[in-house]
């Protein structure tokens, strides 16, 4: 059996665990076991597993829990493996680059890290320690575990407008929760043990982040959408309009009639890098995947289309019925799986525009089923 139809998951209802599970899923549908701090779970003794930990604590009250919530439960953890006799053939543990730093939370994930090598040493299990830097996206919560996070927060529960006092701007370095999960599934595919990785992130200064924010904000409540320049501003674009949408986007068009017949503006001032002309037979059905960065657009322009959607972060779902006397487009933002068939017992066409040109090698792009 392939060992990624096995998987025991440690922090599965965390941030970077939650989006673990949901990638995990789309690559394989295979069997993840969550481990919770209860140490509690279904294991077969019979299954060869591949351990992720990504639990740990971030921002506790004390530093007495800061040890108890990284070093003790690691301790614990290793302790419930050797006492069930869980067949593991490879480990990946989840830490971050503070933990070459001399801050108590860099002592305690450095702790955490002697732990499991002393561990995957006695048993001759490969291991690989990805160490991300800071790490951003959709599902990251305010005020815990994430600056970017809580700048999102502050600009879609208060517009542009928002003011946020930084104690320190010097440059920081950013990782997209979606980079950082493609990297932690490759490692789970390879069956060798890595090391301890380093992972560069993007600098840029808080400030920026913070202006960017503001002006993007203002954009998307004017109707604008579509707007990113480089790779990381893009990703913090996909992280905004996930938080300012908190659901499927309608975006009203404008259609102007006269003899000739008449003209409909789908979408202004955007910066769509793609567009295509979607045909969908009917009793057929198109997509079902999600995206981890990339917005996509849909217009129909012929018969009748349901969209079916499920947010995977928060778990909301919903069908919109759209039809192509209908002067509204949709947009979905990132990490929001769609499924899109034809109504009536109709063909129907629709257009298509989205923000990054797709191709096949794509790895934006996450299919279900």
């Amino acid at each position: 059996m392939s060992m990624i139809n096995n998987i025991l998951l440690t922090g599965g209802t965390g941030f970077i665990g939650t989006h673990i599970c949901i990638a995990l899923k789309s690559h394989c549908g295979g069997l993840v076991t969550l481990i919770d701090r209860s140490l509690s779970g279904g294991i077969d003794p019979h299954l060869d597993y591949v351990l992720i930990h990504a639990a740990g604590s971030h921002n506790p009250c004390t530093d007495a829990s800061l040890r108890e919530g990284n070093e003790g439960y690691a301790g614990n953890l290793i302790s419930f493996l050797r006492r069930e006799s869980v067949r593991l053939r490879k480990i990946v543990l989840i830490s971050t680059t503070s933990a070459s730093s001399v801050s108590e939370y860099g002592s305690s994930k450095r702790k955490v890290e002697r732990i499991f090598l002393d561990f995957s040493k006695s048993r001759n299990i490969p291991l690989t320690i990805l160490r991300f830097p800071r790490v951003f996206g959709p599902g990251s919560r305010p005020y815990t575990n994430s600056f970017v996070a809580t700048v999102m927060h502050l600009a879609s529960s208060k517009g542009e407008d928002f003011t946020f006092d930084l104690s320190s701007d010097d440059e920081k370095d950013f990782f997209y929760i979606g980079d950082a999960v493609r990297l932690i599934i490759g490692e789970v595919f390879n069956e060798e043990g890595g090391g301890i990785r380093e992972v560069m992130g993007t600098f840029l200064k808080p400030s920026t982040v913070i202006a960017r924010v503001k002006a993007w904000t203002h954009q998307i409540r004017q109707g604008y959408y579509f707007h990113h320049d480089s790779k990381i501003e893009k990703q913090l674009y996909a992280h905004l309009c996930y938080c300012l949408a908190n659901g499927v986007i309608e975006v009203s068009g404008r259609t102007v009639n006269d003899d000739r017949g008449s003209y409909r503006t789908i979408l202004a001032n955007s910066n769509i890098r793609q567009m295509a002309l979607v045909r969908i037979s009917h009793f057929k059905e198109r997509g079902n995947h999600y995206h981890q960065s990339k917005l996509e657009l849909f217009s129909v322009i012929e018969g009748v289309v349901l969209f079916h959607w499920e947010n995977l972060l928060s778990k909301e779902s919903g069908c919109l019925t759209l039809t192509h006397e209908d002067e509204v487009s949709i947009i979905f933002p990132p990490f929001f799986l769609h499924r899109l068939a034809s109504g009536k017992g109709k063909d129907s066409a629709l257009l298509v525009g989205v923000n990054e040109a797709f191709w096949k090698e794509n790895d934006d792009t996450l299919r279900f089923g």
